[in-house]
């Protein structure tokens, strides 16, 4: 029987018995241009951002390179007080670059396992020739800037893009999801991609001695390309891990479309240079997991490239900042990503968005009442919330049921309505008396959604 406490977000049907209420995946808010890409020697490319919020500073960590020549990408590093407005310090030589040649994907995480020695406390996961062999390695650094090499995650993998590194305090296990590449056969997709990218994730107790990588489990669905991960822990409950992974999609061939999509001249320069280059576009989705292993991905993508302008709809869009979303203001998280692309003759900047707690997706109703029954459960806590929004006219009612779904006298609400994180739910018997026994949570709900519930202690 499912045991509940703390945070429950309604990301997925776990706790849901029954419902005709509809669970779908919600877009985040544009909020601004926090950043643009225009020093000389940020090139002609600028992409793999990572930011983490550090004591009282954000650190940014980001990629550049000169398009085509990707033998020369370096690592730059700019800092905020804010979130907002950023800074290129200089490091020396009148650039804020900390690496001046690596050979690809520098993703950086402040470990914040207790046990971590000082002068490893930021790892950098990066692409790496070790005895001429292409390898995941990890790089490490007392002050966020002068990294060395500190071991070997992987040998032999895809990993040509942005990998990313967690520490879980529960587990006492380090995580790392990094990109491997599947042949057609081994997934289901539309159009037959080749390679089929997509997750693997890797466990260490340790950072140097590392399990044999398996795949993401999404359970159901089309196993499509990922060309990104974007996994974090989520910023108000390290329970759960949610993933931004950008979508990668190739067909087969140019065909009429391609002829009236935007950038045409530029987009068949691409094409003849290398195929992918014209016929590949990039979106990105929503998942989230409590175990690492297991996924549920919903297939609707929550960025697009949005209406069509001289140099998007192109490989390189929608591509979000790896590092653990932030709270800048109460309520809402924030998170960054990149836009626009100078290889395609643009200047690239760095644009943020939001989401409100608990908002990547939700269970809505229309005009009309929609229930929402979930499955028996025992709980901890004296006190249920829920994080809703109604229209004026919509409203939630909330009633205790037992474990065969027969109402309990004295645990049905009153109606509750509004946009609120957390709109207590109160009962003419307290909550706290039902500990410890099977119970069930009836909603109904009209012209409104419902994100999550919260069990106080």
């Amino acid at each position: 029987m499912l045991h509940l406490k703390d945070l429950i977000p309604l990301w997925d049907d776990t706790i849901i018995a029954s419902a005709d209420a509809t669970l779908s995946v919600n877009k985040p808010a544009y909020a601004e241009c926090v950043m643009q890409f225009d020093a000389p020697h940020e090139g002609s490319g600028t992409n793999f951002f990572t930011v983490i919020q550090d004591e009282d500073r954000y650190r940014l960590y980001y990629e550049t390179w000169t398009f085509p020549h990707l033998e020369s990408i370096s690592v730059c590093y700019a800092e905020s007080k804010d979130g907002l407005r950023w800074d290129r310090p200089d490091l020396g030589d009148g650039t804020n670059v900390i690496i001046p040649r690596i050979e690809d994907n520098f993703t950086v995480m402040k470990d914040p396992n207790p046990a971590c020695p000082p002068e490893h406390r930021y790892k950098a996961t990066m692409e790496d020739k070790v005895d001429g062999i292409k390898s995941l390695v990890i790089r490490s650094s007392a002050d966020g800037i002068h990294f060395k090499h500190f071991g070997i995650i992987n040998q032999g993998y895809g990993i040509d893009s942005q990998n990313t590194l967690h520490w879980d305090r529960r587990t006492q296990k380090y995580y790392c999801y990094f990109r491997e590449n599947l042949k057609p056969e081994d997934g289901d997709t539309l159009w037959k991609e080749t390679p089929l990218r997509t997750v693997m994730v890797t466990e260490s107790p340790d950072c140097i001695h590392w399990s044999t990588p398996v795949p993401l489990d999404y359970r159901v669905g089309e196993i499509y390309p990922l060309y990104t991960n974007c996994i974090s822990p989520y910023y108000y409950d390290d329970r759960y891990y949610i993933g931004l992974p950008t979508r990668y999609v190739e067909r087969r061939e140019w065909n009429d479309n391609y002829d009236q999509l935007s950038g045409k001249e530029l987009r068949r320069q691409k094409y003849e240079q290398n195929k992918r280059y014209g016929l590949a576009v990039t979106d990105c989705v929503f998942m989230h997991s409590a175990d690492h292993y297991h996924w549920h991905r919903f297939d609707e993508a929550i960025l697009t490239p949005g209406p069509e302008y001289k140099t998007n709809w192109f490989y390189g869009d929608c591509y979000p900042a790896a590092g653990k979303m932030t709270e800048l203001s109460p309520g809402e998280l924030s998170f960054f990503v990149r836009q626009r692309n100078a290889e395609n003759h643009d200047l690239i900047e760095l644009h943020r968005y939001t989401y409100r707690k608990d908002g990547f997706a939700s269970y809505k109703a229309g005009y009309q009442p929609c229930t929402l029954l979930t499955k028996p459960f025992t709980f901890e806590g004296v006190a249920l919330s829920v994080n809703f929004r109604t229209s004026a006219r919509g409203h939630l009612f909330a009633e205790v049921l037992d474990e065969a779904a027969t109402p309990i006298p004295g645990y049905t609400s009153c109606e509750y309505f509004g946009d609120s994180l957390e709109r207590f739910i109160r009962f003419e018997k307290p909550l706290s008396a039902l500990q410890g026994k099977p119970i069930r949570l009836k909603f109904i709900l009209r012209d409104g959604e419902l994100f999550s519930l919260h069990f106080h202690k």
